[in-house]
């Protein structure tokens, strides 16, 4: 493929630049990050115990207001935000038999923020710099939800602690993945995509030219066993044939053979 080749000719898709509406907006730019997965998340309480979570419950941050509706026959209705008359909710449903202590005992009055920690990467949980960060203050444990249990078939027991929370805040993490960033690139998705192909080629290359190289050291080792079984074979008829020799000899010499004889009368006679 030619050097100049187009993104799409290359690819096989029309690249971003051209289906992206902010392109060229030094303002407001799509970079075309990867969406960040729901199964990659722990749980930190008391900014020490990290705590492996089988499923975190969607939870949600509201603001609560009163409606004032003007009088007459004005169609319009005011919006007055009142304070928080009740805390929110979140649910952590857990293994049981994991802790040696339980971390989140009921009714315990969480001292430190609880953080929710998202990541793109499995085992990469890093406060504020992961994709996203949840960071829950005012904590307190207020329900314990044991799962049922069944002989009838196999299973896991699980616990559902509920923890009702005063204030959240959304940390994201918009460098979280990690591409190299050039204030020069209008594309940098682009340009990843296009060093990851070299990459890729370049591995492809190097896995060529060893299976290659493996090949011909497979070859070279099966013409040297070819050529040792070969002259195996030649020595082998060339002793067959000295032994055939040597015993046609010997059976001449024989003085009961008919040819010594012959040349016994011969001898004779003269």
């Amino acid at each position: 493929m030619p050097d100049n080749a187009s993104f799409e000719d290359r690819y096989g898709v029309e690249s971003a630049e051209s289906r992206n509406i902010t392109s060229g907006n030094d303002l407001v730019m799509n970079a075309g990050l990867s969406p960040v997965p729901s199964y990659n998340f722990m749980l930190r309480v008391e900014a020490l115990i990290d705590l492996p979570c089988k499923s975190i419950k969607a939870f949600s941050k509201e603001m609560e207001y009163e409606l004032i509706q003007e009088g007459g026959l004005n169609d319009y209705v005011h919006m007055k935000r009142k304070p928080i008359s009740r805390p929110f909710y979140f649910e952590v449903e857990r293994y049981i038999g994991v802790d040696y202590v339980d971390p989140l005992p009921l009714g315990a009055e969480l001292l430190l923020p609880v953080m929710l920690i998202v990541s793109r990467n499995a085992g990469q949980f890093y406060p504020m710099a992961s994709a996203r960060t949840y960071i829950f203050t005012g904590c307190t444990v207020t329900k314990k939800t044991y799962g049922e249990m069944s002989a009838d078939q196999s299973g896991l027991f699980l616990e559902t602690t509920t923890i009702a929370y005063r204030e959240m805040v959304c940390v994201d993490g918009p460098w979280s993945e990690a591409v190299p960033y050039d204030p020069g690139d209008p594309n940098p998705k682009r340009s990843r995509m296009e060093s990851q192909a070299e990459q890729e080629n370049a591995q492809a290359r190097e896995e060529a030219q060893k299976k290659a190289q493996e090949q011909q050291t497979k070859d070279a080792a099966e013409q040297q066993a070819r050529a040792a079984r070969e002259k195996a074979d030649r020595e082998a008829r060339e002793t067959e044939q000295n032994a055939i020799a040597s015993a046609e000899d010997n059976v001449a010499t024989e003085p009961g053979a008919p040819g010594a004889e012959a040349g016994a009368a011969d001898g004779t006679e003269s």
